[in-house]
């Protein structure tokens, strides 16, 4: 529990601090909406999973309700695809960084930093769904 308190205080203070670097300086750079969508996606991480896995490691059950574990597992799983799936897209980038050294790549890391945003959702979405009697469900 305290390596987790220690880890999670760290992750919370280094990605408040390069969130706020980003958005202080305004610097034209086809990097910054990368590394701002990283930022944003581990902070999603740390605020998320982490408290979640160290009150299950605490309590090992569900105290919350069936609809509040459907949606914080929801939400613990986009945050965990979409900082997979953002640091696909920034080694996509390097990769095209290395390959075509002059190509415009605001615009296709725009559209792919969206695509992988949509992607968290469209693959954390199964946690939460609604039965055939209308109730909400999870797919395990």
């Amino acid at each position: 529990m305290a390596i987790t308190a220690v880890f999670f205080l760290l992750a919370a203070c280094s990605n408040t601090a390069v969130l706020g670097s980003l958005l202080r300086k305004r610097r034209k750079c086809h990097v910054r909406p990368l590394i701002l969508s990283l930022a944003l996606a581990d902070l999603l991480v740390t605020v998320a999973v982490m408290p979640l896995d160290a009150a299950w490691n605490v309590t090992v059950q569900w105290y919350g309700g069936d609809l509040s574990c459907k949606l914080l597992n929801f939400l613990k799983l986009f945050a965990m695809y979409a900082a997979a799936l953002v640091l696909v897209v920034i080694s996509l980038d390097r990769h095209a960084a290395v390959l075509q050294p002059f190509a415009r790549a605001r615009r296709r890391n725009g559209l792919l930093l969206r695509a992988a945003w949509l992607g968290s959702v469209l693959l954390a979405s199964p946690q939460v769904g609604l039965g055939e009697d209308g109730r909400v469900r999870t797919v395990a």
